[in-house]
């Protein structure tokens, strides 16, 4: 046994230099002696190279012999072929043999399905083996389910562990319970790992409570991070105190990214600026893409029309 995992970690140390017929010389003697661990990894690096029906063989032949993980990468071969009861089929046979993610997909299966028993069963299966992403989907299923003490007992085990979606819902669901300050200690700690969802939420909680400084802040990581939300926010913030140079910063960044309010919001600031040739190309393109608003302002401007 020993010898055999010995082959497959030194077939791996080959792979990982490209030196694959080395690899696979170590893998084939140590799935001859009966390694399954082997033969799934041959499987692994059969898959990898696109050669899904000689890796289909080997993971087949380790999941004869008891290798969950080869009973799931069959599963997921078969979905992408297609074939969903076949595919089922291998989940379950997986999950049975105590694969995690194999108990995740069919969870979010049954879930999508309707099927909220089957489906909690499934999930808290996979979430106690340490699968995060069951633990975040097993808690937002018991929040549906108004059991916020549950869905707070895992997701505090995952936002400990790390994951920053956990962190975030952890913070969401804290408020719900009324605990402000652990919600307030958890959004900040997500939105400090660079969740944006967190940032955002943060930024408009400092908004509301009047700390448009702190806010803005926010906003701004959370629109360095690729939301244009947060870009649009944040350029009505800064329009607000009468930074317009800035606001029209952010208002661009939002429109890259096919924010119709920002392209609108731009060619009102153009003409603040009396460049009414810009203001119209702004309210051409917002208007292009259905902006209502845009669409009137450009009217008014070209035409003299409300």
């Amino acid at each position: 046994m020993h010898d055999q995992q010995a082959m497959v970690g030194l077939a791996l140390e080959h792979a990982q230099r490209g030196e694959r017929a080395e690899a696979y010389d170590l893998l084939r003697r140590a799935a001859e002696a009966g390694s399954a661990e082997a033969m799934f990894v041959t499987g692994v690096l059969l898959s990898d190279a696109g050669q899904r029906d000689e890796a289909r063989q080997w993971f087949t032949a380790a999941a004869q012999h008891g290798e969950n993980r080869a009973m799931f990468n069959l599963g997921v071969l078969e979905a992408e072929a297609g074939n969903a009861e076949a595919s089922e089929s291998w989940y379950r046979r997986a999950a049975e043999a105590g694969n995690a993610d194999a108990a995740f997909n069919l969870g979010n299966d049954a879930l999508r399905d309707g099927d909220r028993v089957e489906a909690r069963r499934l999930l808290q299966q996979a979430a106690e083996a340490g699968q995060q992403g069951a633990v975040t989907n097993l808690a937002n299923l018991l929040v549906e389910e108004g059991e916020l003490d549950a869905a707070a007992l895992w997701l505090d085990r995952a936002a400990e562990a790390g994951d920053v979606t956990a962190m975030f819902n952890l913070a969401l669901v804290a408020g719900r319970r009324g605990d402000s300050g652990k919600a307030s200690d958890w959004l900040w700690k997500a939105a400090g790992a660079g969740y944006v969802p967190a940032m955002t939420r943060l930024a408009r909680v400092d908004l509301a409570a009047g700390r448009a400084t702190q806010a803005e802040y926010w906003f701004q990581k959370a629109a360095e991070a690729g939301d244009p939300g947060a870009a649009f926010d944040l350029g009505i913030s800064q329009a607000e105190r009468g930074d317009y140079a800035a606001a029209e910063t952010s208002m661009r960044m939002a429109a890259e990214h096919g924010d119709t309010r920002a392209m609108n919001n731009l060619g009102v600031l153009s003409e603040g600026r009396k460049d009414p040739a810009g203001a119209q190309e702004w309210y051409r393109k917002a208007a292009a893409l259905g902006d209502q608003d845009a669409t009137r302002n450009l009217a008014r401007l070209t035409r003299g029309k409300v």
